[in-house]
């Protein structure tokens, strides 16, 4: 189990790294960091490296994170998991704000399911004007795990306005499920490295690889999908470097070749 913290102004955020069952517990740390830090008002769960849970352990993660919401504290969610995000739904004593969470589409041709990563400044984007993605298997269109009811209760959450509100108008998708490779080269020095493509969106793409590349670099990237290769220009904007010495990149694209490769109209 492995939490990573950092501090920015009056936010705390933590990074899981786990496997969520019934013995999860928010380690010591977390509340000393919180008495040593009167200004804290904001604590923000970053999901994405949450590996596995189960009942017990959703049970767990709620009883935590309602300790933290009782002493008033504003939570926020991202990248969280559906079945870690509905029990806190129900709390509606605390105050939360979900960036972004996990739905899953299923292909009823193939009986498969496929996590994709919703952007809720986008919710109204992501739930109508936006196509649902195509099954990566039989092309057939999926449908997606959840209510109008859940929409509705989510969509209470939203942030009215942020400073980042204006750059998550455009929903990301998980490109997990695609185990796509990104050949990424740097304009001023042709230096080439690949990376995995994590998720994408109509303006921008998320890359992860063991290559480091600063915000402010001009790259050329190219992603091979069905036998279709694209070739777009970009610009690193930020990047975020993991203890596994893998360094997360948010790049922001000339053209939305590659989101029309991956998302079909």
């Amino acid at each position: 189990m492995e939490f990573i913290f950092s501090i920015l102004t009056h936010r705390l955020s933590i990074g899981l790294r786990v496997i969520i069952d019934g013995n999860f517990k928010l380690t010591d740390e977390i509340w000393k960091i919180l008495k040593d830090n009167e200004n804290i008002s904001e604590i923000v769960f970053i999901l994405r490296k949450v590996d596995k849970f189960d009942e017990k352990g959703i049970k767990a993660w709620t009883e935590e994170v309602k300790k933290i919401a009782d002493k008033g504290y504003t939570l926020t969610l991202i990248e969280c998991p559906r079945p870690l995000l509905t029990p806190i739904l129900k709390d509606k004593r605390s105050h939360k704000v979900l960036r972004s969470f996990v739905v899953t589409y299923y292909c009823s041709n193939c009986n498969e399911e496929f996590p994709q990563l919703i952007n809720t400044n986008s919710m109204s984007l992501s739930f109508t004007a936006y196509s649902k993605p195509s099954c990566p298997v039989c092309n057939k269109r999926l449908n997606i795990d959840m209510t109008e009811d859940e929409i509705e209760r989510i969509a209470s959450l939203l942030p009215i306005k942020d400073t980042y509100s204006d750059k998550r108008k455009y929903p990301r998708f998980d490109a997990t499920v695609y185990k796509l490779k990104a050949k990424v080269i740097r304009k001023k020095d042709n230096e080439e490295a690949f990376f995995d493509l994590i998720n994408f969106s109509e303006v921008g793409i998320c890359i992860v690889g063991k290559r480091f590349f600063e915000p402010g670099d001009s790259i050329r990237i190219e992603v091979v999908y069905k036998g279709k290769r694209v070739n777009v220009d970009g610009t690193v904007v930020w990047h975020s470097m993991e203890k596994n010495l893998e360094c997360f990149h948010g790049v922001l694209l000339t053209s939305k070749d590659i989101f029309y490769l991956l998302i079909k109209e």
